[in-house]
């Protein structure tokens, strides 16, 4: 019994500490839900990737892309630039987090041809601002920023999602063969 006793007390306590643990990780907030822990620590979800050395995808060193004809060169970089739009690192054309980690910088290869790259430079923007857009909304989307934020982070939430699917419609055009950088 006393032993029983002893049991149920250390179980009580080791659950006390436990929710006081899952606490800290949420901040209080006043009018409405918290977010969970996940929300902010995936860092497939909230872009936390970008930051990260890029590995190697194969074993294969790549090939410098001046090394290709240009009509390659492009349809090298578009498709790089159609993943680099959604803010996901390709071969030839990076996104990644600057020094500060408070601001994103898209670049492509500086070896690509020159009329490309300006074309390239063109488009860039884009996905930088993406990725700043995405980031604002997942930082400001919850209950504690008030409801005016919350409002904000729908409507670009809502803008996001048109932007992707014209985003997804370029993709097909590309795979349809009928996609240009000019286009």
């Amino acid at each position: 019994s006393a032993a029983n006793l002893s049991t149920h007390s250390a179980h009580s306590a080791v659950s006390n500490s436990s929710q006081k643990s899952k606490a800290s990780h949420q901040a209080p907030v006043a009018n409405g839900p918290a977010a969970p822990q996940w929300s902010v620590s995936r860092r497939f979800l909230n872009f936390a990737y970008l930051s990260e050395p890029r590995g190697a995808d194969s074993d294969e060193p790549l090939k410098p892309i001046n090394t290709f004809p240009v009509s390659v060169q492009e349809t090298l970089v578009i498709e790089d630039l159609l993943s680099v739009l959604i803010g996901i690192d390709a071969k030839y054309v990076h996104i990644r987090t600057t020094t500060e980690r408070t601001s994103v910088q898209a670049t492509a290869d500086r070896s690509l041809d020159l009329s490309l790259a300006d074309l390239v430079d063109r488009v860039l923007p884009l996905a930088t601002y993406y990725v700043r857009v995405v980031r604002f909304v997942e930082m400001r989307e919850h209950y504690e920023f008030g409801m005016v934020n919350h409002a904000l982070c729908s409507a670009l939430q809502e803008l996001v999602r048109e932007y992707l699917i014209l985003v997804a419609q370029l993709e097909t055009q590309f795979n349809e063969g009928r996609l240009t950088l000019q286009k």
